[in-house]
Formats: C-alpha cells, structure tokens, sequence
C-alpha cells in the first residue's frame, strides 16, 4: 500500500472543491452480498476511515490527537488501558500506533446521552494515512438536512458478525445505513436496519458518519450506544454527537464542524496547487508556490492512475473522463479535478 494512499483520501474529504460531482454518494466499497459483516456488513480498509479507534471491546473515534468520543457504557475501568488506532485487522497491528487512557469525562446528560470523552497520555500522529481525525457534528448537520429520515449513514467497527454465533472479524466492517425519526433534542438518535444490515455487540462506541453537501467532508454524528427488537436488527441507537457538541468543545477546545467554519476566502488561502483549464481535456496546466519534481494522479478509490515528471502541464489522454486528484509528492499538497470531453 502506497504511503501516499490514505492521505489522497483524507484531502477528497477536507478540501472545498467546486468541482466535486454532487451525485457522489456514501457507497459501500465491497458487494456485500458477497460476505456476511458487521451484521452484513463489508470488509473496510482503514484507510478510508482513520478516525476509527479501536478499543478491545468497543470501538471510538478520533476527534484530535488526544480526544477519542466513546459510548458511556463502554469507559468503565478504562483509565490505564490501550487504545490502537490505524489498522484494518486486529492480527496485523503493523501500521498502527497506541496510546493509554488518561482520564475519561462523561457527558453531563439529564438522561441517557451514551457520550464519554476519553483523554489519551500522549498523542497521536494523524499525520500519516492510517489514523486521521474527524470533524465532529453540529447542530449545522440537522438545520442542513445531514441527519434526518432515510438519509444515508455510514457505521464501522469490529462487532459480532452475527448474534448467534458470536464470531467477531478481524478485518475492520462497514454498513451502510439509514436514519430513522430524528431530531437535534434527541439525546440518542435512531437508525434503521437497511437491507439486513446493522451493527451488533463489539461496535459499541463506534462511528456514525455523513457527508456535508458537497460530499467535500464526512462529518461524526453518532457514537454506537444499543438497540432494540431483535439483537443486531430492527434499529439502533447512537449518541448524538451534535447535542454534545458544545461542551466537547469546552472540554476539548477543538471546534464542531459547521457550514460557516471555514469560509470561501479562507479555503482559497489553502489551496497550494493551481489547476487550469477546469474542467480538464486531454492536458492539465499546473502552477503552485511550492517545489513540484513530480506529481501523481489518483482516482476516487485511491489507486495511482498516472505519473509524471512534466510539472507544469501534463497530457491527459490517458485517462477517462471524471474526477481525479492531482498530488504533488514533494509536500503531499493535493487537488481535485475533473475532465470532461
């Protein structure tokens, strides 16, 4: 796996790119009907999913590199204990990195919120493909139409394939999933079943992701908390992550995302490569305030499509029309953009 792999990925997610197709969806990234999952779930690389935080028996997500966002019911005698982040299978742990429980502060819940924060002794380094961290979620996700009935949903976690049998995976799972009735005051949020899958034991505290308008971000909406009906179906409950919003800032200092967090101007300062003509043809001109020796082009899977040592313009005859990510290799710096004919 090329180092350079997750990162591609993990710029598709943070760069505001006009060019991004507004049909991009939250697709599952195997056929599941394949394998039985997470319950019917998929194999997931964690590659496309770094926030992912594994620990033992419950899972978590990394909102900075000392902030895990955990299930309450998942921090009983926590403190002391290893977390492991940046791995697809628990077998191989080669390209992960850990850290031990600080401390834990639950959130302050007049009920049954399910939200713990857990503090790490030393810090981790998302700077790097295996482990990243998530922006967590506002109350922009329900004004902004993210979270509501029968929007997609994206859960991950190393939970029981199936209730009966109790068998856990190795390889990191995935399911796509879809919200049922939900509102900001829910202290928990509900999610339904979709198509036989749902998560089950073992993904306790895990992820609950969505994407932002432009597919441009995926944003932290929900901690796995329970379920209910028949184990591992029916629906389930996560933590909502936006009504906790204000006070994970407070105690972490680290800001919920928004629609109005970063502005235009601001994400115009960031762009590092300059690409024209937009759309793309058959060649692509290149400018950038930094040293370019080469660049590489990838795909929206991640794979390296093309390389080139000709940095000021480069033919793109190659390559079918759609939407690719140009990286300068000398600072990893990244773009998006689209060719058309």
């Amino acid at each position: 796996m090329k180092k350079s792999y997750l990162f591609i990925l993990s710029m598709i997610s943070c760069l505001f790119i006009t060019e991004m197709q507004a049909q991009v969806q939250l697709e599952p990234e195997n056929d599941s009907s394949k394998k039985a999952k997470i319950k019917n779930g998929e194999d997931v690389l964690v590659e496309n999913h770094p926030f992912q935080a594994d620990l033992g028996g419950c899972g978590g997500t990394i909102i900075g590199p000392t902030w895990i966002i955990t299930a309450e019911h998942c921090v009983g005698g926590i403190v002391g204990s290893t977390v492991g982040v940046g791995y697809t299978k628990r077998s191989d742990k080669s390209t992960g990195q850990t850290s031990v429980v600080k401390r834990v502060i639950n959130f302050p819940c007049p009920g049954y919120c399910d939200l713990s924060l857990l503090e790490l002794e030393t810090p981790l380094d998302l700077t790097g493909q295996y482990a990243q961290a998530i922006r967590y979620a506002s109350a922009d996700v329900f004004t902004e139409g993210y979270v509501k009935k029968d929007m997609e949903c994206y859960a991950t976690g190393w939970g029981q394939l199936d209730p009966d049998t109790g068998v856990t995976p190795d390889n990191l799972q995935g399911a796509l999933l879809r919200f049922g009735e939900v509102q900001l005051s829910d202290e928990r949020i509900r999610v339904e079943e979709t198509e036989g899958r749902m998560v089950c034991r073992g993904d306790s505290g895990g992820p609950l992701v969505v994407y932002n308008s432009d597919r441009s971000e995926r944003i932290l909406v929900g901690a796995v908390s329970g379920g209910e009906g028949n184990p591992c179906s029916d629906y389930g409950f996560w933590g909502n992550v936006a009504n906790a919003a204000s006070w994970i800032e407070e105690q972490t200092g680290i800001k919920p995302y928004t629609e109005t967090s970063l502005g235009i101007t601001d994400r115009e300062k960031e762009v590092d490569i300059n690409i024209w003509p937009v759309p793309a043809n058959d060649v692509i001109h290149i400018s950038s305030k930094n040293m370019i020796k080469e660049i590489k082009i990838y795909n929206l899977l991640g794979k390296e499509v093309l390389r080139s040592n000709q940095t000021s313009s480069i033919a793109l005859n190659s390559l079918p029309t759609g939407t690719y990510v140009l990286q300068n290799t000398e600072n990893l710096s990244s773009r998006l953009f689209v060719i058309e004919r």
